[in-house]
């Protein structure tokens, strides 16, 4: 690569750097319009207020050393000075607290939200095979971590620059004005500081690479022992703990391996940068001391310039390390920006609306998961059609649920094609077609908002849909549980958030998973396992009202009890991925294969 190319590349690096951080600034600029206004203006105000008090201070004190005769009128102007200042002092400061902790705050929070919103809203976009992606979910995760804090540290980067810019040129122009000789003390603090910090930066760097594998082991090890899910484990073998227990010491002894090894070399650079800072502070107050003695200077200007050299030096390597600063946010910005800009699929298909389903084609469809070349489905076909319900039953790993994702437009086929209504599914708007499909997965999920926003999973409209939830209570028999409740409808579920949270047990909550689709009334509906949970007789009653439900739908059963899917039009057996035999109830028993295998030995069971 020649030296133009070269330089051309860095141009257009730092071109996209600066690119990545005014991004974010238009972006807190949408989300709250004159924060970043208020924010720069705040900072050009403490930096002007910063000069007039040194000002102001070098004027009394220079005053104060060369009064040979103090009358009244002296006294009454120092005074008043004095008094003056201590007013200014104090009215900046209540301007700078309430600026800071009142409308920054609250700028900063209406920040969180909208931008929070903005991506909430993009990831119920996104595709789950994103979520298969390691790749893309680690910049999907960043990108929702720190998305937040990191467009106030861009805005801080830039009020800082700001400030520090008009610092510069005031102080710079205190010094000339008075001591030009005193810019060689300033370029001294600033060279071996900002060398110093540049070393610091790649050990911390490197130090933060190290420990990241051993600090997520560490982390681990605390989540298993806080978090919910795990407490049953824990609980029943409690002799694991010791291998989680290890496992953490493990980490920590390697942690505390590397804080020895890097806290020596940071204790080594900290010292050079402090012991810099002592002999340039030491140089500078004795040449200031000895100007003094001279004559050269007054008392005034002894302090202020002492105190001028000091804040230069900080105000110079606030500039210096703003390009620095800009490049690391550029690095969390490109996930930011990379995700919001993401278009799902969603926005990459057809456009065309989708009205009621009345047919649903499989035809040769073909599925491997994202990054991987295994076939979790291969060259699957069949039909569904309303008020013909079907059932899909195999063993565990079959591909089943894997296909109930295809057909409820999560997932997108490798190969063949899905078609609704005699149509390409592709051609379809991907939020109609997910519209119209209710769904119980056997790993469905609660969430801790109240009983009826759980049952119509969207905000509710008014009395009528709590009518229509109690009307799904009653038909899947949690009617009397829920109004036992103080709160009946309203009583918030889980107890995520306090000890009043409604706990359900596992059938109750499976009984909920299926009101919701009963409120909904889709055009296709497909349940898996929806009666796992449920004790013998609750079950029997759960399928029959579930057949209800099918009597004008297309709908597709997943389960392992044949005896409830034996009424099904059309059973499809599926092994390995593929559909090993297709026909109703009767035609595979006569067949005598693997359904029917399955089915006699479940039935031996029962009689036994």
């Amino acid at each position: 690569m020649n030296e133009k190319t070269m330089k051309e590349k860095k141009k257009e690096n730092n071109l996209h750097i600066l690119s990545n951080n005014l991004y974010m600034l238009r972006a807190i600029h949408r989300f709250c319009k004159g924060h970043i206004a208020i924010v720069l203006g705040f900072a050009l105000f403490s930096s002007i207020s910063n000069i007039v008090t040194l000002l102001l201070s070098r004027y009394i004190i220079n005053t104060l050393s060369t009064e040979q005769v103090w009358g009244k009128a002296q006294v009454s102007q120092i005074v008043c000075l004095i008094v003056g200042v201590a007013l200014y002092q104090l009215a900046v400061l209540w301007v700078e607290q309430y600026v800071s902790q009142v409308i920054l705050q609250k700028n900063t929070q209406v920040v969180y939200e909208r931008m929070q919103m903005e991506l909430f809203q993009k990831a119920a976009q996104v595709e789950l095979a994103c979520y298969e992606d390691a790749e893309f979910y680690n910049r999907f995760s960043m990108a929702m971590q720190q998305a937040d804090s990191r467009a106030l540290a861009v805005l801080n980067t830039f009020s800082s620059f700001l400030s520090a810019l008009f610092g510069v040129g005031s102080l710079l122009a205190l010094l000339v004005g008075i001591k030009p000789f005193l810019l060689v003390f300033v370029a001294f603090q600033v060279a071996v500081t900002f060398g110093m910090n540049l070393r610091l930066i790649r050990i911390q760097h490197r130090y933060m690479e190290e420990r990241m594998p051993y600090q997520r082991r560490a982390e681990y090890t605390k989540r298993v022992y806080y978090l919910q899910n795990y407490a049953k484990e824990m609980r029943l073998y409690p002799k694991f703990t010791q291998v989680l227990e290890e496992k953490f010491s493990s980490a920590v002894k390697k942690l505390k391996q590397l804080t020895e090894i890097y806290g020596k070399k940071l204790a080594g650079i900290y010292g050079l940068q402090g012991s810099g800072g002592i002999i340039n502070t030491t140089m500078t107050l004795l040449y200031l001391a000895f100007q003094t003695i001279r004559g050269s200077l007054r008392i005034g200007d002894f302090v202020v310039l002492n105190t001028s050299v000091g804040q230069l030096s900080s105000q110079i390597l606030v500039i210096l390390k703003t390009i620095p600063q800009l490049y690391e946010h550029s690095i969390y910005i490109e996930h930011f920006r990379e995700f919001l800009e993401y278009q799902p699929q969603v926005y990459q298909r057809g456009r065309e609306r989708l009205g009621k389903l009345e047919e649903v084609v499989v035809d040769q469809i073909s599925f491997c998961y994202p990054g991987t070349a295994a076939e979790v489905l291969h060259e699957i076909s069949f039909t569904m059609r309303r008020g013909e319900p079907v059932a899909v039953v195999g063993q565990n790993g079959a591909g089943k649920t894997t296909l109930m994702k295809l057909l409820a437009g999560l997932y997108e086929p490798t190969e063949g094609e899905i078609r609704l209504n005699g149509r390409a599914a592709a051609d379809y708007r991907l939020e109609d077609w997910r519209r119209q499909v209710g769904i119980v997965f056997q790993d469905y999920q609660i969430y801790a908002v109240s009983v009826a926003e759980n049952i119509w999973m969207r905000p509710l409209k008014g009395e009528e849909d709590l009518n229509m939830a109690e009307e799904a209570l009653k038909f899947c028999g949690l009617y009397e549980k829920i109004h036992s409740l103080p709160e009946g409808l309203h009583s918030i579920m889980t107890r995520e958030f306090g000890n009043e949270g409604v706990f359900l047990s596992g059938g109750e909550l499976q009984r909920l998973a299926l009101a919701r689709i009963y409120v909904r009334r889709d055009s296709l509906l497909i349940l898996d396992e929806p009666s796992s949970a449920l004790d013998p007789l609750a079950e029997r009653e759960i399928v029959q009202k579930m057949w209800e439900l099918a009597a004008d739908r297309l709908t597709v059963f997943i389960s392992h009890r044949l005896s409830n899917i034996q009424d099904a039009a059309r059973i499809y057996v599926m092994e390995q991925g593929r559909i090993a035999e297709a026909g109703n109830h009767k035609t595979l028993m006569e067949r005598n294969g693997i359904y029917a295998k399955m089915y006699r030995k479940q039935n031996s069971k029962k009689m036994t």
